[in-house]
């Protein structure tokens, strides 16, 4: 059985529910043959934007690439001359049709071909094996980074110059396997004499253009083995890659000077790859660095288009890439950057300009201090150009966040008075939460209060409420609903003027501005923003129609993002297959003993018995609730189909196992009286239940069981009602994703509330989103498992 230690970090742990990876046949550049799967699929992205030109910028003053190919040529030609290669046929003009992608200005696509001096493969008779002598290499010698010469057979030197008179490999030519394993390139890096066997084929490269470190990479590519693919000819024994067909295949060349930055880029990304795989101390801090090099690429983009193809090939690789909630945040904090950059959806050039919807706002604002309802602002100082951190696209202009409001204010600077009899929320920083309000631990003023505080602001539907004191500085959303309020100094408001109000808000949430806010705070006992500071916040304003379509690209991509954190820690039982991705299989462990599926639920159950027998609120409700979390979010393989009573996701098996459990003496049942009438059956561990336990290490994988461990941790002191609560959330929103659609928490929580059962009423929208935001914190997220809740029906039980 593979080695199921090889994780990438503790904090990783679910996500990299994958083996060691078995060997695929296909080496990696910076990496062992068997790597750790989301580490191999890291490899292969690297290589995959390097390969595009989506790794490094480029460089105007580089001499294209035909220059480069201009210098092989002439070498090649002269050799011919001095007849030490034969002349080729020259291949067919590569067709518009032909090239796998577009690349960017001063790259060609040639073919092999074009860029070697000789292509040729080893010796195809087997030669008189002996003792010692000159090592024969064959496939298994090679493993794309080393020439092993432990394990080889070897040759006389007869039979070595006999086949090195055809195919003398040197220093700095690559061996590419071409039977039985295709691809993985080799740089020989020896001047010890060897000979290879056929299935070895051997890439003589230049002398005078050092190629062969790029090359290699390029050869590694999932490009590259894409075409392995598509020409390799099937026989009685193997795969194979016909001689004739190698000189075919295409490459990608950039000059030689970008190949040097992208072989050092390539060089020190794998480097942060060797260091997850080997799990080093430092590894989550490697992680999240690649993450940050590679989504620094899509700010490279220089257009829409050009950023949704290089998202496309990031977003084939999620669940691999974007490993952590860490990463998953720094991937949103991009998106909100390349939102406000023009960089996520095409620009219309019919939209009315931003400067248009500038003069109405000022239009309007003039209107409303003639008519008394606003007062004349002292005008800002106009927007240096130092203070512009990006270019613009056209149509787009830069504001400060005042000059495009009605007004920025703040609450009362004296503590209105809290009264027992008050029905107005006093809302402070910590009831402004990321896109929400939180009205839980609220204090309240009473009518006479609110009135008063009013007079100086009113919070209405769409305005932007923004944390300006304390450690959550700058954290804000937008008041989807007319609610009456009370705000006080901690919390700035925003009120938008003709523009939308979630584009002024994800605006401001960007990460150059959010730096800007953090940037200006003055630093008392906490730190704080002036209100003159937060009138004074520079944005980007697109125009209108663009503000909406960026927002809907938003929306679209952070439900994609939420999407992901419901598989990070399953990743490796994952079915969904994305169109453009690799295919990649992690494999599941073998179990040390078969069982049949009766003793696999009821190890689960006594498991879960045995462990939360120390919490005094666990009983039957709660433990339905941990063995629907045991196969819904874990993925152990029950085979049970939950209904949506009262109390959350319910079996009815749990009475038949509870019969077999009381029979076998494993446990006793204890009915207990609570104080609303209801009856509470608990359970009394015996030590009888050592025996189906001693079946543990055969249900599910070793990482299975060390998250249901951790489950068992995060509600070792959990009431029951907070067990319902997390499951019913997870069973509501894993339905969304069975049936294809990310739901926003609203949507989640009116599921809960109007479609699950009449009791879930008790719930407040507050108080579910709260336990919305644990369950993210604490990584139990659904992704779509099967099968899916049934509404108040006799349950079909396998």
């Amino acid at each position: 059985m593979a080695n199921i230690a090889n994780l990438l970090t503790e904090h990783m742990a679910i996500w990299t529910a994958a083996e060691t990876e078995k060997k695929s046949g296909r080496g990696r550049a910076g990496g062992n043959t068997g790597s750790v799967y989301g580490v191999k699929k890291l490899r292969e992205l690297i290589l995959e934007l390097a390969m595009r030109g989506k790794l490094v910028p480029q460089d105007p003053s580089d001499e294209p690439a035909s220059e480069l190919l201009k210098r092989i040529h002439a070498e090649k030609s002269k050799l011919i001359a001095e007849g030490k290669i034969k002349k080729e046929k020259p291949l067919a003009p590569i067709g518009e049709v032909e090239k796998p992608f577009e690349l960017p200005k001063g790259w060609e696509w040639v073919s092999i071909q074009e860029v070697t001096m000789l292509i040729t493969d080893g010796t195809h008779h087997t030669p008189n094996y002996i003792d010692s002598g000159i090592p024969f290499i064959s496939v298994k010698d090679i493993n794309g980074q080393k020439i092993s010469f432990e394990d080889c057979k070897f040759i006389s030197q007869k039979e070595h110059q006999e086949i090195n008179a055809r195919c003398n490999p040197e220093i700095d030519d690559i061996l590419l396997c071409r039977i039985g394993t295709l691809g993985r390139p080799t740089i020989v890096d020896t001047n010890l004499s060897f000979s290879l066997f056929v299935s070895v084929g051997l890439l003589k490269l230049p002398k005078t253009v050092k190629i062969q470190n790029y090359l290699h990479k390029v050869l590694s590519s999932p490009m590259m083995y894409e075409q392995y693919d598509n020409i390799k000819a099937g026989g009685s024994h193997t795969n194979k890659l016909n001689l004739g067909d190698i000189p075919k295949l295409l490459i990608p060349l950039p000059s030689a000077n970008e190949q040097h930055r992208i072989i050092a880029k390539i060089n020190s990304l794998m480097a942060l790859c060797d260091q997850l795989e080997q799990q080093h101390s430092n590894a989550q801090q490697a992680h999240e660095t690649l993450v940050s090099q590679l989504l620094a690429t899509l700010t490279q983009c220089q257009n829409a288009a050009d950023f949704n193809a290089n998202w496309q090939r990031i977003y084939a690789h999620f669940d691999v890439l974007f490993s952590t909630e860490a990463s998953i945040d720094t991937l949103k904090k991009t998106l909100l950057q390349l939102a406000v950059m023009g960089k996520l959806v095409q620009q219309d050039p019919n939209d009315e300009p931003a400067s248009k919807l500038l003069k109405r706002i000022q239009a309007e604002k003039s209107k409303l201090i003639t008519e008394g309802k606003l007062k004349k602002e002292k005008p800002l100082a106009p927007i240096a150009e130092d203070e512009k951190p990006f270019e613009l696209p056209k149509g787009w202009e830069w504001s400060k966040v005042l000059d495009c409001s009605v007004f920025v204010t703040d609450g009362e600077h004296a503590t209105p008075q809290r009264t027992s009899d008050g029905k107005i929320p006093l809302v402070t920083a910590k009831n402004v939460r990321d896109g929400y309000m939180n009205y839980e631990d609220t204090d309240f003023v009473n009518i006479s209060v609110a009135e008063k505080c009013w007079k100086r602001c009113k919070p209405e539907q769409s305005d932007l409420l923004m944390v300006s004191v304390g450690a959550t500085l700058g954290r804000l959303t937008v008041l989807e609903e007319a609610r009456d309020m009370v705000i006080v100094r901690s919390v700035t408001l925003i009120r938008p003027c003709l523009l939308s109000p979630l584009y002024l808000s994800l605006a401001i949430k960007s990460p150059l501005v959010q730096e800007a806010i953090w940037g200006s705070v003055r630093q008392m006992a906490q730190p704080g923003l002036y209100l003159a500071q937060s009138s004074n916040l520079v944005i980007p304003i697109a125009p209108l129609a663009e503000q909406q379509r960026i927002v809907a690209k938003v929306d679209a991509l952070l439900a994609l993002c939420d999407q992901l954190k419901t598989r990070i820690q399953q990743a490796n039982q994952q079915q969904q297959a994305i169109a453009d991705a690799l295919v990649a299989q992690a494999l599941k462990p073998a179990t040390a003993e078969i069982i049949d599926l009766a003793t696999y639920r009821s190890t689960v159950a006594c498991h879960i018995f045995k462990r939360m027998q120390n919490n005094h609120a666990f009983g039957r409700t709660f433990a339905m609730k941990l063995l629907y979390l045991s196969q819904q979010h874990i993925g152990f393989e029950m085979h049970l189909e939950f209904e949506r009573k009262a109390a959350g996701p319910f079996n009815e098996w749990i009475y038949d196992f509870e019969g077999d459990g009381v029979s076998a003496g494993w446990f006793g049942l204890v009915e207990k009286q609570l104080f609303n009438g209801n009856i509470k059956i608990e359970y009394q561990v015996k030590s009888a239940i050592d025996e189906p336990l001693a079946m543990i290490d055969s249900v599910g994988s070793a990482v299975q069981r060390k998250e249901l461990d951790r489950l068992f941790s995060l509600f070792a002191d959990k009431k029951t009602e907070e067990a319902e609560i997390s499951a019913t959330l997870f069973a509501a929103w894993n339905d969304f994703l069975i049936d294809g659609k990310s739901p926003t928490d609203d949507e989640i929580v009116q599921e809960v509330r109007e479609n699950w059962h009449e009791s879930k009423a008790k719930f407040s929208p507050a108080q579910l989103k709260e336990w919305l935001g644990w369950m993210r914190k604490n990584q139990i997220v659904p992704q779509g498992r099967l099968p899916r809740t049934l509404h108040q029906q006799r349950l079909n039980l396998h």
